[in-house]
């Protein structure tokens, strides 16, 4: 009988032992995920325009107008979707004075998706590239008289960054845009333009 009690005393001391133990084992601990980062940027720019000829069409006959150096801003929102990889939406503003005519101006404004691949130098600089499509409109005053041409068209970007603080970079860049086919009057098909546009800017850029 008391090896009977002996043993059951053992079992019990066990299981309060196991049970201790349990005791003071310590619950995972759950991190919750930090936020990723959202990767979207805004870029402000402005510089100036080349004084680039651009021709004007009536019917058959094209006559080419000489332009002053102009202004130009531009706008762009981004999103990075892979390393270095971004799409953006943007928008550029150019003006040039025609040389040869009083009171004769070309002004053009455009929307433009972009697809841009950026590659980091080093800590600091970064250089990138872009090619963007979208529509084009112009804006054209000749000896008074004004006329709004509109087209389809494509934009080259080459450009360099400096990380200045984090999340803030200053940026320059130049860029080549034109319409795929003349930009075509608005009351008539036959008066077209075609406007080759190059604009050099600098600016900040803005991540988040």
């Amino acid at each position: 009988m008391n090896r009977i009690f002996a043993a059951a005393a053992v079992i019990a001391m066990g299981s309060v032992g196991a049970q201790g133990a349990d005791l003071i084992v310590d619950e995972p601990v759950v991190v919750a995920p930090a936020p990723e980062a959202t990767n979207i940027y805004v870029q402000l720019l402005g510089g100036a325009t080349a004084g680039i000829d651009f021709s004007f069409f009536d019917g058959s006959d094209e006559y080419v107008n000489a332009t002053d150096i102009g202004w130009a801003v531009a706008g762009t929102v981004g999103v990075v979707v892979f390393d270095g990889l971004s799409v953006e939406l943007d928008g550029l503003y150019t003006h040039r004075n025609l040389s040869d005519y009083d009171d004769s101006e070309i002004a053009s404004a455009s929307i433009m998706g972009n697809l841009k691949y950026t590659a980091d130098l080093n800590d600091m600089f970064s250089i990138y590239g872009a090619v963007g499509l979208g529509y084009i409109r112009y804006y054209d005053r000749f000896e008074g008289e004004d006329g709004e041409f509109s087209g389809f068209g494509y934009q080259f970007i080459g450009g360099i960054g400096a990380e200045i603080s984090e999340g803030v970079s200053l940026i320059g860049e130049a860029r080549y845009q034109n319409t795929f086919d003349n930009a075509v009057y608005d009351e008539s098909d036959d008066l077209s333009l075609q406007v080759p546009t190059v604009t050099v800017l600098g600016g900040v850029k803005f991540s988040f």
